[in-house]
């Protein structure tokens, strides 16, 4: 019912370039969530998250638009791919804006350096772009129905996924490299409804092994894998639970509800330390669960339980398993429960469900979000019409409070913050500038390394 065809992706990101708000075609964190990027008609604009800060304005002539910005981590090398109509290649003869304007189609994927102002590589594929993600060995690219896995070093074709159906929440990519064979882990849905597959590879590209997850009875809308790749959080077109799956074995680990409505949820994002799971949905509600205090896989009580579900399965309990999780959570464990839990053997997938410790309430509800990386107990939400939020969150109460609050669309470009007094505003907008254009001394190591 959303038309404004807003599309989150797992990696915290959104996409707005079919009806774009207050100039923002695209909203992305990058790997770590330490800056989040802005796709606009003109460009991109580079943040720091926090704090919050403009770093960088750039400005590509003849772009029509940018609708997918992929940035590397902090380092200068950043992927691009168009916002205008899909368009059949150029033919010899057009030239000059034209031209130029189709190489920014839905289809092409671009690398960009930054720091020399220069397109390094140029990327054709056979239908419209739906994500990008990049990692220090690939870079992945999904179209409507194939995943492209590419060697970053040389963009060499690597392996590609088939798949059901592919937009942009439904691929997740892990961002940190582990194990000497710098290991990484590619999830999207199968060729079933509601099961997931995840495959791992070493570092430059060659896949090693897949794991196919029965992951919901419905259609799985969005799936987010942990920073290491060990675990992958989805939830279905109900967005009542979200479900977090061991991506080495397939098992069901836990499970949380958002709320007892249907939702869409738009957003799942992990912490640095796959402590907390936050996750935003059309009811403009961040909800913050907590996951170390469950046990996971690996503990005497997690094995026990395991066979105790196959057991009920195999043959009807006088008690069915919590949805809260097969697997008792631990006295660490501060999500909430059901204050009427007593009702748990009558209905136990409400009363007997762990529900989020913490929430906060945005007033768009076309909203993704990271965890701060300064402060894992802050998040950060950025709105679809160019709002940015930070808010804490403790484990002793369920209401965040916010700490911060500034604009990021283009119409406040040089006043982020127009609450605070004037001579504020300079200390987070430095001047835009074009390609080509110098930059101050003080500037010009930013965001490049």
């Amino acid at each position: 019912c959303d038309c404004f065809a807003f599309i989150a992706e797992a990696a915290a990101a959104m996409e707005l370039r079919e009806r774009p708000v207050n100039g923002v075609l695209y909203v992305a964190f990058n790997q770590d969530s330490s800056c989040f990027v802005v796709g606009t008609a003109t460009g991109f604009r580079i943040f720091n998250t926090d704090p919050f800060r403009l770093v960088r304005t750039r400005t590509i002539p003849n772009c029509g638009g940018l609708g997918l910005v992929c940035m590397l981590w902090r380092c200068n090398a950043m992927a691009l791919c168009g916002a205008g109509n899909d368009t059949a290649a150029a033919p010899a003869q057009k030239s000059g804006k034209r031209r130029e304007r189709l190489r920014f189609c839905p289809r092409r994927v671009m690398v960009w350096d930054d720091k020399k102002e220069t397109f390094l590589a140029d990327m054709e594929f056979p239908d419209t772009v739906k994500c990008i993600h990049m990692t220090k060995h690939a870079m992945v690219v999904a179209v409507e129905k194939r995943i492209y896995v590419h060697r970053l070093k040389d963009l060499e074709l690597t392996d590609h996924i088939e798949t059901l159906q592919v937009h942009a929440g439904l691929v997740s990519v892990s961002t940190q490299s582990v194990g000497p064979d710098d290991q990484m882990a590619v999830t999207c849905p199968g060729m079933q409804s509601g099961k997931l597959l995840v495959a791992f590879y070493r570092g430059m590209g060659e896949r090693t092994r897949s794991t196919v997850i029965n992951a919901h009875e419905s259609t799985v809308t969005i799936l987010s894998l942990s920073p290491d790749g060990s675990l992958v959080a989805t939830a279905s077109e109900k967005g009542t639970i979200i479900r977090v799956f061991d991506t080495d074995k397939g098992m069901d680990l836990y499970r949380f509800r958002r709320g007892a409505d249907r939702a869409e949820i738009y957003c799942i994002a992990w912490s640095a330390t796959m402590e907390y799971i936050a996750a935003t949905s059309d009811k403009s509600t961040i909800h913050v669960f907590h996951v170390a205090g469950n046990e996971g896989p690996g503990s005497p009580s997690f094995a026990q339980n395991q066979e105790q579900d196959e057991a009920q399965t195999a043959q009807p309990a006088e008690r069915p398993v919590s949805v809260a999780s097969a697997h008792e959570p631990s006295e660490m464990n501060v999500n909430r429960k059901s204050k009427a839990g007593f009702m748990a053997t009558l209905m136990p997938k409400y009363f007997a469900s762990q529900w989020s410790f913490a929430k906060f309430r945005v007033p768009d509800y076309r909203c993704i979000c990271a965890f701060s990386p300064e402060d894992p107990s802050c998040i950060i939400a950025l709105c679809a019409h160019g709002q940015y939020f930070k808010a804490s969150f403790s484990k002793e109460s369920k209401n965040m409070t916010q700490e911060a609050r500034f604009y990021f669309d283009e119409e406040h470009t040089e006043n982020p913050c127009p609450w605070l007094p004037q001579e504020y505003h300079s200390t987070f907008a430095p001047a835009p500038r074009a390609v080509g254009e110098q930059a101050p001394e003080s500037s010009r190591d930013v965001p490049a390394q």
